[in-house]
């Protein structure tokens, strides 16, 4: 463990944040059709969480479904 002991190794060691992506390599048709489905997934929730009025009237959605 690194946040053990005197000294603050991990301030020093991991004091980068790296962003995470996403990377396919479709080999075969059926491969395409996943790539485009997760990237049309995922920005779409991206615009629904950024959007605050969608993002509202899409959990109502859900709150009254349950």
């Amino acid at each position: 463990d690194m946040g053990a002991g005197l000294t603050d190794e991990k301030r020093h060691w991991c004091n980068i944040k790296t962003p995470l992506r996403h990377y396919y390599i479709p080999l075969n048709f059926l491969g395409f059709i996943f790539v485009y489905l997760h990237k049309f997934i995922k920005t779409a929730r991206f615009h629904i969480k950024s959007s605050k009025n969608l993002n509202s009237f899409l959990k109502k959605i859900r709150k009254k479904l349950r």
